[in-house]
């Protein structure tokens, strides 16, 4: 009975917590629409390949062992004048999280080609915190779905603990 709620109260509390970004997130975004904005330069334009937990029902090699599989992160690097001083950022658009799969990573680093001139998105109050895109992207909804799932599921197993 300990063990389900204490699995309960991690499910809810992570459900919080990606719904509380989803929020922070939300309020970021608007705010960005505000940002001034500079001319900038890409400076770095690659694709990293990392190695990943793969996840899933097939996580694990037949020696027990975790299955990693090759995820790819765009690395994207911009400098850019904001308030008489220069500025590197790698961040291209608000909740950005990535290693992702090749095509999208690969996507990004044709769109910012090495030298190619930008327009940058700052906050005046904090010229270094900068963007590419201020557009809304997929990615934040991810953090409310994946907040609702995990409370849905962690609410679940609570009820199914109380009931026994």
């Amino acid at each position: 009975m300990i063990f389900g709620i204490v699995i309960s109260f991690l499910f809810l509390f992570d459900g919080l917590r990606k719904i509380s970004q989803f929020i922070i997130l939300s309020f970021q975004w608007k705010q960005s629409q505000d940002w001034q904005s500079s001319q900038g330069k890409i400076i770095q334009s690659n694709l990293q390949s990392v190695l990943v937990p793969s996840g899933g029902r097939r996580s694990r090699n037949l020696d027990g062992s975790v299955r990693l599989i090759t995820a790819y992160i765009p690395n994207i690097l911009y400098e850019y004048r904001a308030n008489a001083e220069s500025f590197q950022s790698g961040l291209i658009f608000l909740g950005q999280s990535f290693p992702t799969d090749h095509i999208t990573a690969s996507n990004f680093v044709e769109q910012y080609p090495v030298d190619k001139r930008v327009v940058v998105y700052f906050n005046p109050e904090k010229p270094d915190c900068s963007v590419l895109e201020r557009s809304w992207h997929k990615e934040l909804f991810g953090y409310l779905i994946g907040g609702i799932l995990y409370l849905l599921f962690g609410f679940g197993i609570l009820i199914q603990v109380i009931r026994e």
